[in-house]
């Protein structure tokens, strides 16, 4: 917990617990730390001494009283004589804009999802997004794998040092380049503080609040045995497929429960026969499908997380039941009823006749 300076005249708290000491050990400040009640001796107490804008030679060294705060400003005394036109001698004011207050994030959402080659289980860009600070230039990024931050990855925040310099001041961004997180399908914490002021002094604001995000689930490339969804049943390419009954199968995507199947005459599927929601990685057919016909179908994963569509599989029905070419023999009963029709159809033609002669002799 040891401050970074020393020989210090006053002391005071302000809200939250801000802790402000002024010091002269040659040159006069104030020391400032944000977090003064922990663990003594404690790791996490950072300090920031507040110099800008003083000029050489100001002593704070007017014990007791050499320095008070109220709300979030503070006023040190220099114990010099007064005098106004050398700039000594005053009462000094400084504006702790930072203490109580902490950046506002923007994007992304809390528990939104970030793109992930589902191929090479890489992570896309993911763009960090928040507002501005009282007039901040620098911030401090960090990204971890756990609320608490206690897993930091540090291959993911900003390289530059000392501090992340955005851009745009006025609208401050980050981005996580791709590849830069260590899993997919996994959740990721991030949250941010300002470092510096657009003055120039080095001052710590609050960390903001953690935001989560997720990243997609993937799939590293670890054997070519496995290029993604594929079609089972009817085999993609085939020419004889059965028109009824007719089922789909494909091949499952990890931790995938529900797809969207579609089925169409046309290979862009711009007008689905089928176009259906459906658990499992099966569909069967009620109906029964055209003969010597091409189809096209396709399935998407759903849920829990929406990925990418599989290619668009293609296959033909077989031909229809031939029809009979030749003459085929009867048995007793079907000749016996082929007969009996014969003859009926023969006496009513005749009956037919006579009616039509008898008509024209009268």
């Amino acid at each position: 917990m040891a401050p970074p300076d020393n020989s210090y005249y006053g002391l005071c708290v302000a809200g939250r617990g801000t802790l402000y000491a002024a010091y002269n050990p040659g040159r006069s400040g104030v020391d400032r730390t944000l977090y003064s009640r922990t663990d003594i001796p404690g790791n996490n107490v950072s300090w920031d001494s507040l110099t800008t804008g003083l000029p050489a030679g100001v002593l704070f060294q007017m014990e007791p009283d050499a320095l008070v705060c109220a709300n979030e400003t503070i006023w040190a005394v220099d114990s010099h004589d007064y005098d106004p036109y050398n700039g000594v001698g005053r009462l000094w004011a400084f504006k702790d804009t930072l203490a109580n207050h902490s950046p506002w994030l923007i994007a992304p959402k809390p528990g939104s999802f970030a793109y992930c080659d589902p191929v090479t289980g890489r992570n896309g860009q993911v763009d960090l997004k928040w507002e501005q600070l009282s007039l901040a230039d620098a911030y401090e990024v960090e990204i971890g794998k756990d609320s608490w931050f206690d897993m930091v990855v540090d291959a993911a925040a900003p390289s530059t040092s000392p501090f992340y310099v955005p851009e745009d001041l006025l609208y401050p961004s980050y981005y996580i380049p791709d590849g830069a997180l260590p899993e997919a399908g996994s959740s990721y914490y991030w949250h941010i503080r300002v470092r510096r002021a657009v003055t120039g002094q080095v001052i710590r604001s609050r960390w903001s609040y953690g935001v989560s995000f997720n990243i997609r689930p993937g799939y590293p490339v670890t054997s070519p045995d496995y290029p993604g969804l594929q079609a089972l049943k009817p085999a993609s390419g085939s020419t004889d497929a059965a028109a009824y009954p007719t089922s789909f199968s494909w091949t499952p995507l990890q931790n995938t429960t529900t797809y969207r199947f579609v089925l169409s005459t046309d290979p862009e599927l711009s007008k689905p026969i089928i176009d259906e929601k459906v658990r499992g990685t099966a569909y069967n057919l009620n109906w029964g499908l055209s003969y010597r016909t091409a189809y096209f179908w396709q399935v998407t994963p759903l849920e829990p997380v929406p990925g990418d569509p599989s290619p668009a599989f293609s296959f033909t029905t077989a031909d229809g039941p031939a029809l009979p070419s030749r003459f085929i023999p009867l048995d007793d009963n079907s000749t016996n009823a082929l007969l009996i029709t014969l003859i009926l159809v023969i006496l009513f033609g005749l009956f037919i006749q006579v009616t039509i002669y008898q008509r024209r002799l009268h």
